[in-house]
């Protein structure tokens, strides 16, 4: 058990005009996938922009404690992103990516000389992943 995240390819980034009838897509998130029983096989990844995940249940409890340190616990990283070791179905919109993106601008900073490698690479993976979210204009989603 753990926490990952996704970004889900934009419907007109996928250079599909039309979704047709073969494929649906979820407004909420974004996700673009096939209709069930339309018989064609389409594997996942075609629809997913950037997966990464954010760490296991213990990291993500040791990541909290050590970003609580730095950040109020009303903060986005806080709040939506660490608050639960796991958490699917959870999202953080487009327009809160830059809120997102400062609070880790802001752990960077504030951590410079004592920040694990463990933060580090969770924050670059968030990055990553508000990175994507922008292109694709489409909310990063917990899995």
């Amino acid at each position: 058990m753990g926490l990952d995240a996704v970004v889900y390819m934009n419907k007109l980034n996928l250079g599909i005009d039309q979704l047709g009838d073969s494929l649906q897509i979820d407004e909420q998130t974004g996700e673009v996938y096939p209709t069930p029983g339309d018989g064609l096989v389409r594997p996942a990844q075609i629809f997913t922009a950037i997966h990464r995940r954010l760490g296991n249940a213990s990291m993500i409890g040791s990541l909290a404690s050590e970003i609580s340190l730095v950040l109020d616990a009303n903060s986005i990283l806080l709040k939506r992103v660490l608050y639960r070791s796991s958490h699917s179905g959870d999202s953080i919109e487009v327009d809160d990516l830059s809120n997102l993106e400062s609070e880790i601008n802001l752990v960077r900073q504030r951590t410079k000389d004592a920040q694990s490698g463990e933060l580090d690479t969770f924050l670059t993976a968030l990055a990553e992943l508000i990175d994507a979210a922008k292109h694709e204009k489409n909310p990063i989603v917990f899995t």
